[in-house]
């Protein structure tokens, strides 16, 4: 009778550090909720609105992106600024005019939530970075697949007559610039 216990009272414990831990994403047009034990937010008031979410041993996920994820994920969502904002260039975006742009000046705030967590931003995303190290399934516009071990995914759904300038370092997110300009005919 004993021996029954034990695998019983193992399996509880699991079941209970998975509860424990396990937390639920739902993707908005323009804001992410987060509800986790340790909810952690990082958000960027610069040239780009973004904000990255991060979630640890299970993560569920729903709205334009459905997703289970069983290990550890972060989220990176950024929405353009208009390019008429942003520097000394008037003309279209190019990499040159990035230069006119101190990205280093730019503040990241990172915030630890206990439960819940909401990040807004001022228009619609269109650049996703995701990484997640377990077992992942995704279903949706930005990434669909079953992923095992260590995964990493870029995802750019630019507008149509719209020009983007990105620039972006997976090492140092907080200084994602994402700038766009709609061309008129």
């Amino acid at each position: 009778m004993q021996i029954m216990i034990l695998p019983s009272l193992s399996l509880l414990a699991l079941g209970s550090v998975l509860l424990l831990f396990s937390g639920c994403i739902w993707h908005g047009k323009k804001q992410s909720y987060f509800v986790h034990p340790l909810a952690s937010l990082t958000t960027g008031d610069g040239v780009s609105g973004y904000h990255e979410l991060n979630g640890v041993l299970l993560t569920l996920e729903g709205g334009r992106q459905f997703g289970l994820t069983l290990g550890c994920t972060s989220i990176l969502t950024v929405a353009p600024k208009e390019w008429s904002d942003q520097g000394t260039c008037d003309s279209l975006p190019t990499t040159r005019c990035l230069d006119s742009i101190d990205v280093a000046s730019h503040q990241t705030t990172k915030r630890k939530f206990p439960f819940f967590t909401v990040g807004t931003m001022d228009s619609e995303p269109v650049f996703f970075y995701r990484k997640s190290i377990g077992v992942s399934m995704l279903l949706g516009f930005e990434v669909t697949g079953i992923f095992v071990g260590w995964m990493q995914r870029l995802s750019f759904l630019p507008k149509d007559d719209t020009v983007y300038i990105l620039h972006f370092n997976a090492a140092n997110r907080s200084q994602t610039i994402l700038l766009r300009k709609e061309v008129t005919q």
